[in-house]
């Protein structure tokens, strides 16, 4: 982790430790203590917020490009599955944002769209 991301994960953890919700979920870990799930979210958002910054700079503008082949369109497809599977995982971590899973509907199969030309 460099100095900066530490600074910042520092200033949004004490931030969020002021909220007692986010208090007593820090209590329930294995070791408890009051700004655990502070850190936890702290760090949650920042992760957050360097994947959404490979998709948005790096990887969706390549893929806009049009000059990639087949196999390269799969590569960065799966470039950007890697970045929204690290990104389930953050949202998963917290306690405080667990509930969001339970309210997702079950997958279905894909709808049929147009093809735009």
């Amino acid at each position: 982790m460099d100095k900066k991301f530490s600074q910042k994960m520092c200033e949004l953890s004490d931030l969020l430790a002021q909220s007692p919700i986010v208090c007593q979920l820090g209590r329930r870990y294995e070791e408890p203590s009051e700004d655990a799930e502070a850190g936890t979210i702290a760090h949650t958002l920042l992760d957050i917020e360097e994947s959404m910054k490979v998709i948005y700079e790096k990887l969706l503008p390549r893929l806009r490009s049009g000059n990639l082949k087949p196999r390269q369109i799969e590569a960065w497809l799966q470039d950007i599955g890697d970045e929204f599977r690290h990104i389930l995982y953050h949202i998963h971590d917290p306690l405080y944002f667990r509930d969001l899973f339970e309210d997702l509907p079950s997958p279905r199969k894909p709808a049929r769209t147009k093809r735009r030309r």
